[in-house]
C-alpha cells in the first residue's frame, strides 16, 4: 500500500508539468499556424496580382480562384485548430491519450 501512496504521488507532482507542456505545445501550434496563414496570405496576393498581369482570363476569374484558395486555407487553419483543442481537452482529462491526437493535424 505505501508503494502505491508513492507512486501516486510521484505521478500527482508530475501531472501540473504536463498540463503546462501540453499548453505551450498549443500555444506554439496557434503561433505556428498564425504565422503560417500570414506567410500564405502574402503570397497569394502577390501570386494574384502576378497572374492578373500575365493571365488569359478575366480578373475576376484570377479572383475567384484565389478566394478559393483563401477558403481552403481557412477551413485548414479551423481544423487545426479545433483538432489541437480537442487534443489538449483529451490530454489535460486523461494523462495516458496522447496516442489519440497523435496523426491527426493537417498539414
Amino acid at each position: 500500500m505505501a508503494a502505491a501512496l508513492q507512486v501516486w504521488a510521484s505521478v500527482s507532482q508530475r501531472l501540473p508539468q504536463r498540463t503546462g507542456t501540453v499548453e505551450e505545445l498549443h500555444a506554439a501550434l496557434l503561433r505556428g499556424e498564425a504565422d503560417r496563414r500570414s506567410l500564405v496570405d502574402a503570397l497569394l496576393v502577390t501570386l494574384v496580382r502576378q497572374l492578373m498581369e500575365v493571365s488569359h482570363v478575366s480578373d475576376g476569374e484570377v479572383e475567384r480562384l484565389a478566394e478559393q484558395e483563401a477558403l481552403a486555407l481557412n477551413r485548414s487553419v479551423l481544423a487545426n485548430r479545433r483538432c489541437g483543442a480537442s487534443c489538449v481537452r483529451q490530454r489535460l482529462s486523461h494523462p495516458r491519450s496522447h496516442w489519440l491526437c497523435a496523426g491527426l493535424m493537417q498539414r
